[in-house]
């Protein structure tokens, strides 16, 4: 008999609420595997997916099972393939997926065509009306402010993609046999050191030439 649960994510109407019965941690960390994949995988609907990921993983941690600082060794042992970060950000979807609901409807937006960072952007999103800190500064100093936040937006992006990167390389690792994953691995790590010496290099440059 399969469990209603164990269907994947609806691609369209409201965001499911998690179940009331809460599944065993096997059960749970099957669903949580799974899902994750689909969140990778998948074009469209992909808030949607994490949410309900989201849902698994709050219903793992706050199992009656989940002893005192059992918490990141099991997601460590039970779903490799999942960074702490990501299963953070998966849970902090899940906890705010009504707010989420209601200020895509404030602003007309598709669930379906919304991404990770762009729905997590969209919940620090402040209600209309709300007074802005520092809203009476003259504009000089109101720039910085929204520079260093375009500047932060830009590297969550940046590392919200880099994180979806390394998940999916590690997915393939695991298709290959462990002497083509070593060759590919060391490969791929001096390809990234390559690149981290010539970013320092333009770094240093450029201090070089502000100096």
């Amino acid at each position: 008999m399969t469990l209603e649960t164990n269907k994947p994510a609806s691609d369209a109407g409201p965001i499911p609420d998690n179940p009331q019965r809460t599944p065993s941690l096997p059960d749970l960390a099957t669903r949580i595997r799974v899902g994750h994949s689909a969140v990778i995988e998948a074009k469209k609907n992909i808030v949607r997916k994490a949410i309900e990921v989201g849902g698994w993983l709050k219903q793992a941690k706050d199992s009656p099972e989940m002893k005192h600082g059992m918490w990141l060794p099991w997601l460590k042992a039970n779903c490799a393939d999942l960074s702490e970060r990501t299963a953070q950000r998966y849970m902090e979807l899940a906890d705010n997926k009504e707010d989420l609901e209601e200020l895509l409807k404030l602003k007309s937006a598709a669930m379906a065509d919304l991404t990770l960072s762009g729905a997590l952007e969209l919940l620090q999103t402040p209600p209309p009306g709300a007074t802005e800190p520092g809203e009476d500064q003259d504009a000089e100093e109101e720039t910085e402010p929204e520079n260093d936040q375009d500047e932060a937006e830009t590297s969550d992006k940046a590392s919200d993609e880099y994180d979806k990167a390394e998940e999916k390389l590690i997915q393939r690792l695991k298709n290959l046999n462990p002497d083509e994953a070593e060759a590919a691995i060391s490969t791929t790590i001096r390809k990234l050191r390559d690149i981290v010496v010539t970013m320092k290099k333009a770094a240093a440059a450029v201090e070089k030439k502000a100096a």
